[in-house]
């Protein structure tokens, strides 16, 4: 049980480490994403193109300090420290988003004639996906582990 504990702890940590990395991707995917055709902002309002800008600004970032806090909390939670269960519940929701907009962007990539950066958008958000469903799961197992070895602790 100690090895199987160890391995899921650095599996963790591991991943934690990529997810950190990933919020990397995804600023420099929003950034790449927001000034990449800039032509529907003259159509707009002064009042409503701030308005619009400044979501976009919120949402990426919120969307990045989500990654970096997931990352930072599954470093932590494999080197055994009490972590809140909101970082899994986080992950999950993360987990949704993503497998939505791999799904649009499927959709898009059979529809669009830039294939290449819908595709290598594609191939990263399935990647990262990846990356926060193992981490959740080895979290969610590596979690239980620790359960059963303390109350084994406790009936002794």
């Amino acid at each position: 049980m100690e090895v199987k504990t160890r391995r899921l702890e650095n599996n963790v940590i591991t991943l934690g480490t990529g997810i950190i990395a990933f919020s990397i991707w995804a600023l420099l995917k929003y950034a790449m994403t927001f000034f990449s055709d800039l032509s529907y902002a003259d159509e707009m309002s002064a009042g409503a193109r701030v308005i619009f800008f400044a979501s976009v600004i919120v949402i990426s970032l919120t969307d990045v300090l989500f990654h970096f806090y997931i990352g930072v909390s599954a470093r932590s939670e494999g080197k055994g420290k009490k972590k809140s269960p909101l970082y899994l519940v986080l992950t999950a929701f993360i987990i949704m988003v993503y497998l939505v907009a791999i799904v649009f962007e499927i959709y898009f990539l059979l529809q669009e004639k830039n294939l290449f950066s819908i595709f290598v958008t594609t191939l990263v958000d399935v990647t990262s996906t990846v990356i926060f469903i193992e981490m959740f799961v080895y979290a969610v197992q590596l979690r239980r582990i620790r359960r059963q070895k303390r109350q084994k602790e406790a009936m002794v």
